[in-house]
């Protein structure tokens, strides 16, 4: 309690970019902190254009000895379609399927999502990137072995590359996109320009590019934002970065948690 009630983020306005039905984690957590949360989504996702891949993949689950999850949204848009199918030609017990499987997820947060779907036993690597899933899948299955990775339309290229390149045998399924929410934003522009923006998270390199359309748009520079830019880990700072925006806050732990503690430490050192 002391050290909530003491929290250096105690008034400090923060911006959370994440889509509204993913937002409520990290607003939740800035309250506990006495932040004050500016929820400004800048992504939403929908579904991919052809389902036809994902569907086979569901209807032949027993063919794969793996499957892997890289994000929330992926374990969402997996099990709705699974939930889709099942109502309508009869495929059922998509969880006891998975549960014979090596199931692996990237980070505790995509794991949470696929324990509320009963899956208990989840892999996930120590240090909750795509650099630790491969180390954890060479350590858990063999070369050659069938991996399936139902994924967004645009993702970093390494975890196939490096699955590929091991000797896996990898069928990515692309199940949703991410699409730009960056209109009807005048109000936040307005508090932006006028100082009552503090600080800006960014949690995916999707978020960061959407900023950087909406300032495009408005004809901001990003050398004149007087704000704190926070991202959930290197990859999301990296394309921050190479966007010309200046990073002073980047996770250690690559979590929505993570990244507050981050930004508690930080302004910590500022008082």
């Amino acid at each position: 309690m002391n050290e909530i009630k003491d929290s250096a983020l105690a008034g400090v306005t923060v911006v959370v970019t994440r889509p509204r039905e993913q937002a409520g984690e990290m607003i939740a957590k800035l309250e506990e902190r006495k932040a004050c949360p500016y929820v400004l989504p800048l992504i939403r996702t929908v579904w991919a254009d052809d389902l036809t891949p994902l569907d086979r993949a569901l209807q032949h689950l027993e063919s794969y000895d793996a499957v892997l999850f890289t994000s929330v949204n992926a374990v969402r848009y997996f099990f709705r379609r699974a939930g889709e199918l099942a109502a309508a030609d009869g495929t059922e017990g998509i969880v006891s399927r998975l549960k014979r499987l090596f199931v692996a997820a990237v980070g505790p947060t995509t794991a949470r999502a696929l324990h509320k779907h009963g899956l208990s036993r989840v892999h996930v690597p120590p240090d909750y990137k795509q650099e630790g899933l491969v180390a954890l899948l060479k350590d858990g299955l063999k070369p050659e072995s069938r991996l399936l990775y139902p994924r967004a339309k645009v993702v970093r290229p390494y975890l196939l590359d490096q699955l590929r390149q091991s000797g896996y045998v990898v069928e990515d399924v692309i199940i949703y996109q991410t699409q730009y929410a960056t209109d009807n934003k005048e109000t936040f522009v307005q508090d932006l320009k006028k100082g009552r923006i503090d600080v800006i998270t960014f949690t995916s390199a999707s978020t960061v590019k959407a900023f950087d359309q909406l300032l495009n748009v408005h004809n901001i520079s990003k050398k004149d934002l007087a704000v704190t830019v926070a991202c959930i880990g290197p990859v999301t700072a990296k394309e921050a970065e190479k966007r010309g925006l200046a990073v002073q806050v980047v996770a250690k732990e690559h979590t929505i948690a993570g990244l507050i503690d981050a930004l508690e430490v930080f302004y910590s050192l500022q008082r």
